[in-house]
């Protein structure tokens, strides 16, 4: 009986791998999702739209009057030409349960967003979809949700999208690279040859190899940004150590080829040119090293976590130019609209014992906007 608890627990850990790989890619690669977008429902996004996401936290209502919490995987909206809802779930087998699931979340979603227009309750299902990492000759491409209502039947559709019916080649074809981390459900059947022939493993790794290079190719076209880049092979690992926890080689394998492809990519390469020109300048002004050591980390945390006011990721999102990610001082980002990261710094490297003056020079403001921070009263 414990055997029996603990395999299912750890097929519900491996499971919240998979959602927690999903719902990190297609939030913080929002851009990966509209190519899936084109495949499966047949739109036509260019990319340049812009992704809407919803909380993905629902409360269901029960009958003996209480409320059910229910964890959406992705529930977003695309904003281009005109503007549509999207459910997009992850399952990793069939389950027959999931079109109840699908219209629990489905109509939560039309009911949380639904408005009252005089008399009539305005509700909108959003476009629905199922990603199923596994599937049989018995899965249907298509599922639909009938309800019966006084004045008819309704129906609308849910699409199956199969990621065991996709070559590497038509991905890389049709820019599904969002399916990349989960490509190896491809070769879970192969599993138990590959942990017991080397050779086998082998062609398994060069397989891989090919992948990263292809990433390799995109990043240098400018297909793929270096963040995107990143999160495909990061998440790719975390669904390689779920899917394989059984296969100890197979694991390590596939593992060797991801593990140092990501050490330094196009981004790094020029965040360690410029923070190298910068501790220069730095030199020259007559500051510490670790003064110094500190500004620099200080600077890259801000880089990764920057959003513009309207909460895009520039650099997460690969939309900033190397002119205006590397090119300025960081003063141009604080003066539209970042003001309060400076003044954090400022406040760090004052503590540090870094006079006002240098403290102005390094956050790019003027020394009575240091001044004025310090002491709002005398200022």
């Amino acid at each position: 009986m414990d055997n029996e608890k603990d395999c299912t627990t750890e097929k519900i850990q491996i499971g919240t791998i998979y959602d927690d790989v999903y719902r990190t890619l297609t939030v913080s690669c929002s851009r990966l999702l509209l190519p899936v977008l084109n495949e499966v429902f047949g739109e036509h996004y260019t990319g340049e739209e812009y992704v809407d996401f919803s909380p993905n936290e629902h409360f269901l209502n029960r009958q003996d009057g209480g409320e059910e919490k229910r964890i959406t995987d992705t529930s977003f909206t695309v904003h281009g030409i005109e503007r549509k809802k999207y459910l997009f779930e992850c399952q990793s087998r069939p389950d027959s349960s999931m079109l109840v699931r699908i219209f629990e979340y489905s109509t939560q979603i039309a009911l949380d967003e639904g408005k009252v227009e005089g008399d009539i309750l305005k509700v909108e299902i959003p476009h629905c979809a199922i990603l199923y990492l596994r599937s049989w000759k018995s899965t249907p491409d298509k599922l639909q949700i009938q309800i019966n209502t006084p004045g008819g039947a309704v129906s609308f559709n849910v699409h199956a999208m199969k990621l065991q019916e996709y070559t590497i080649e038509e991905i890389f074809e049709k820019k599904l690279f969002m399916l990349i981390p989960f490509y190896i459900f491809t070769y879970e059947k192969r599993f138990e040859e590959y942990n017991t022939n080397e050779e086998k493993l082998s062609e398994l790794q060069a397989e891989y190899v090919k992948i990263i290079e292809q990433l390799d190719r995109l990043v240098e076209q400018k297909q793929l940004t270096s963040y995107e880049y990143r999160m495909i092979i990061d998440m790719s690992k975390n669904v390689l150590e779920g899917i394989a926890v059984r296969y100890e080689k197979v694991r390590k394998g596939v593992g060797e080829v991801f593990g140092g492809r990501i050490l330094e990519t196009e981004w790094d390469r020029r965040y360690r040119a410029w923070s190298a020109e910068k501790a220069r300048c730095m030199q020259d002004k007559g500051m510490d090293d670790d003064v110094i050591e500190y500004i620099l980390k200080s600077f890259e945390r801000e880089l990764k976590s920057y959003k513009t006011p309207g909460g895009k990721i520039m650099y997460e999102g690969g939309e900033v130019s190397k002119d205006s990610l590397f090119g300025t001082e960081w003063g141009e980002r604080y003066r539209a609209g970042e003001n309060e990261k400076a003044r954090q710094v400022a406040f760090k490297l004052r503590d540090m014992g870094m006079g006002d003056n240098d403290i102005a020079r390094v956050v790019d403001v003027s020394a009575s906007k240091v001044r004025e921070w310090f002491d709002p009263v005398k200022a």
